[in-house]
């Protein structure tokens, strides 16, 4: 059972600790920041880190978000867009100029079709076997016509 007396003439009451209050509040507010950063890791996209650093600007976490989102964002500049690769690589492939090849190999010198366009880039110089077989009959006989003519 519980009784409140009422004293008109008594000290007014004061809490405990009042320090007690103030810890339980930050305590709780440290538990929510810490709750907040763990699911801006888990999902890791820089609008989490930005939308952390906007909650929490002088957050626990400030300096790793800011780091975090740094990265990101090197790392956006440094992988272009595959597609765009992709695209310059049938813009070409079926070319017979070797500097078609070298312009790909000089632009993507690690790209996913390196192995083919150096193959490409040797054929496109080597004459073709057909063209080679033609430019050897000619030279053949017109050499000998001309042997036969004089």
């Amino acid at each position: 059972m519980f009784r409140l007396v009422f004293d008109p003439n008594g000290a007014p009451a004061q809490p405990s600790s009042p320090d007690a209050t103030l810890t339980t509040s930050d305590d709780a507010s440290e538990v929510v920041e810490i709750t907040f950063w763990q699911s801006v890791e888990a999902g890791g996209t820089p609008a989490e880190y930005r939308a952390y650093l906007e909650r929490y600007p002088n957050g626990s976490f400030m300096a790793l978000a800011q780091a975090r989102l740094a990265s990101t964002s090197r790392d956006r500049a440094r992988s272009p867009d595959p597609s765009i690769e992709l695209a310059f690589w049938n813009s070409i492939k079926d070319s017979e100029d070797p500097a078609m090849f070298l312009a790909y190999l000089e632009k993507y010198p690690d790209g996913e079709f390196r192995s083919l366009a150096e193959i490409g880039r040797r054929a496109a110089d080597a004459p073709s076997g057909l063209a080679s077989l033609s430019g050897l009959l000619k030279s053949a006989f017109s050499t000998d016509a001309e042997h036969l003519h004089s």
